[in-house]
């Protein structure tokens, strides 16, 4: 086992000297996969060995759009909407809860016949990752941002979770809380997410906040989802770290007051396999979104060594 934590090296890997790769388009799903209770949503860019995007807590595939964009142009990037979350169609029997996520998961990645893969995941998106790759012989690595830390509770989640059980009124509660842009930019709503709370406003808002508003569905699948977490659901985490053998690189960033740099670095010896850290400065809870050609950096020389074999990226 070996760890490390590193730095990108900009000289010999920079993007600035080719134009930025087209956006994705996420209007409409490239294809639904049956996995019994639910229709996954999935898209699918790019040529070259696959990775899979797995997103986070309330947000849906969308999320990676800056990253997977970058990252098309060698890989083939499956980014998909777990139930209750974008365009998945679900029923009342579908189970949204992160152990079940990741039986879906794994599901949905068998309906997509890759053989060989890699994971891209954020915040709790990256628990469900770890889960299918501590079973999945297919995975050979994982890139993760910020996420669930073994004996580290965020007390924003414990406030979420507490709301989410008091029924519909949470809902409604947490819907009149995000109606204020004010609260939005706090430390109440997404001011811990973004090195600049404004990134919250525009295509962000119009993707991922504009449904929790709007749309009834999308708030029930998103209070769902935190009525399931307790503190059995997050245990056994470092036990789930030490079955993982392929390698692992943590992407994260800095001033996340969720998931702390300094809790997160002592999870580099808890992986059965080799991990790296890489940092990025400033970046917080949603690194991936404010800093996706960063985070896209960090992981593409990343990836490139785990399907080589040779494992995880030595850029410092």
């Amino acid at each position: 086992m070996s760890t490390e934590t590193s730095s990108p090296d900009r000289t010999s890997r920079t993007r600035s000297d080719r134009r930025a790769p087209p956006a994705l388009s996420f209007d409409t799903p490239h294809r639904f996969l049956d996995v019994g209770h639910s229709r996954i949503a999935t898209w699918s860019f790019g040529t070259g060995p696959d990775l899979v995007f797995v997103h986070g807590w309330p947000l849906s595939a969308a999320t990676f759009r800056h990253v997977a964009r970058e990252l098309a142009g060698s890989f083939t990037c499956h980014l998909l909407d777990l139930p209750g979350a974008g365009r998945t169609e679900i029923t009342e029997e579908s189970p949204i809860e992160l152990h079940a996520h990741a039986a879906t998961l794994r599901a949905a990645i068998d309906a997509l016949g890759v053989s060989r893969y890699a994971l891209c995941a954020h915040d709790s998106g990256a628990f469900v990752a770890r889960l299918v790759a501590a079973e999945d012989p297919r995975v050979v690595g994982l890139s993760l941002g910020n996420t669930e830390i073994p004996g580290h509770v965020p007390p924003m989640l414990v406030a979420y979770v507490m709301l989410a059980r008091t029924g519909a009124l949470g809902g409604r509660l947490l819907r009149s809380l995000l109606q204020s842009r004010a609260i939005r930019h706090s430390a109440l709503g997404f001011g811990g997410c973004f090195t600049d709370p404004r990134s919250e406003d525009g295509e962000f808002h119009d993707r991922f906040v504009r449904p929790l508003l709007e749309s009834p569905r999308a708030m029930a699948g998103a209070m769902k989802l935190l009525r399931s977490v307790n503190a059995r659901t997050l245990a056994g985490l470092e036990e789930v770290h030490a079955k993982i053998r392929v390698p692992v690189q943590l992407v994260w960033g800095t001033d996340d007051p969720w998931f702390p740099l300094a809790k997160a670095r002592p999870m580099l010896t808890q992986f059965g396999g080799p991990a790296t850290l890489v940092e990025i400065p400033g970046g917080k809870l949603l690194a991936h979104e404010d800093h996706g050609a960063e985070f896209a950096l960090h992981a593409q020389g990343f990836f490139e060594a785990c399907f080589r074999g040779d494992g995880p990226a030595r850029t410092s």
